[in-house]
């Protein structure tokens, strides 16, 4: 970090308090409010509990991205700050009261698609190999992040799950970018690992708030445009980020399409993601959380961090690492 490991620190440190604080602040607030998340048979917790508390890790990630925002030396995090409170305001609207799945989508194509015009050309590089960068491309990439952001929203279940994610994605991303020499995208990640951990003491082991799709979406958005970033400054290829949320993926992908093969709503609530099948089965929600946390320490991390500098051999190694997280999505279904 050199000369500017103190500001560093401090703004990793703020990021920390003031989600913690907002998150306090917020509680009384969103109950007042009437967000709610009622018990269901489609639901995974059994109390009524507040949702919206990810205004907090929005807040504290946001102090970061101000600080990024102000050295005129860098790029892309502009765009990145507007779109993550542009994603977070409309996933505070549908907390405070539902905004239909049409629209919300379309306004989450509408900010993805604005961020990567921001950034556009975005080299393409997968396993070593470079794309040409055509415009088809574009669309493709903005499916790509309403996907993430869906694809996170979906995986925020139970408590600690979503948020302790957010962090070891943003602290494994963060080590990867201070290995490349990027201070700045370092800087990023790990403010969002930081703001997360502010949100877990009140969500995990035993939820007084949840996250709900302010936070959700906007770590989903957040991951998808760090991985943009990334690629764009030659600190990682595509493949990277999506290794670090390999979990997150896998579950949220193999669901969907089986879902969508049995001609079910996907987009609707349901349980039928790996993680519930376990807690369905008697697992606890402390268990589940805690059993995710160590297959990405001890799987997907050693993945990410081994294969960082070899396109080739990152992507096969990531075909090989969702194959076996594949086999435990099936067990864990069969549960």
């Amino acid at each position: 970090m050199g000369e500017g490991g103190a500001p560093f620190m401090v703004g990793l440190l703020g990021a920390f308090c003031l989600s913690a604080v907002s998150v306090a602040g917020m509680r009384r607030a969103l109950t007042t409010a009437g967000a709610i998340d009622q018990p269901g048979e489609r639901r995974s917790h059994s109390v009524p509990t507040p949702r919206g508390g990810g205004v907090g890790i929005v807040a504290g990630w946001t102090l970061v991205l101000v600080l990024l925002v102000a050295d005129p030396s860098e790029s892309g995090w502009v765009a990145l700050l507007a779109a993550v409170l542009a994603i977070a305001a409309l996933g505070f609207r549908d907390d405070l009261r539902d905004v239909p799945a049409v629209l919300r989508v379309a306004l989450q194509a509408a900010v993805s698609l604005a961020f990567l015009l921001a950034l556009w050309p975005v080299p393409i590089t997968l396993g070593g190999w470079d794309f040409p960068v055509a415009w088809p491309w574009l669309g493709v990439f903005t499916l790509v992040f309403v996907a993430g952001i869906n694809f996170y929203n979906f995986l925020d279940g139970i408590n600690g799950i979503a948020a302790l994610q957010a962090m070891f994605g943003g602290v494994l991303l963060g080590a990867v970018g201070l290995a490349g020499g990027d201070g700045a995208l370092a800087l990023a990640c790990f403010g969002l690992a930081a703001a997360a951990a502010g949100f877990v003491p009140w969500n995990f082991p035993h939820a007084r708030v949840f996250m709900g799709d302010v936070g959700s979406t906007a770590i989903g958005l957040g991951f998808c445009a760090l991985g943009v970033i990334g690629a764009e400054r030659g600190t990682w290829q595509l493949l990277t980020p999506a290794l670090a949320m390999s979990l997150f993926v896998v579950d949220a992908l193999l669901t969907v399409l089986g879902r969508m093969a049995r001609g079910a709503r996907w987009y609707t609530a349901h349980r039928e993601h790996a993680y519930q099948k376990l807690t369905i089965s008697g697992w606890s929600h402390t268990a589940v959380t805690l059993t995710y946390g160590a297959l990405n320490v001890a799987v997907v991390a050693p993945v990410v961090w081994l294969t960082r500098d070899s396109g080739p051999i990152q992507l096969l190694a990531g075909i090989a690492l969702w194959g076996f997280l594949a086999i435990l999505w099936l067990a864990a279904r069969r549960s």
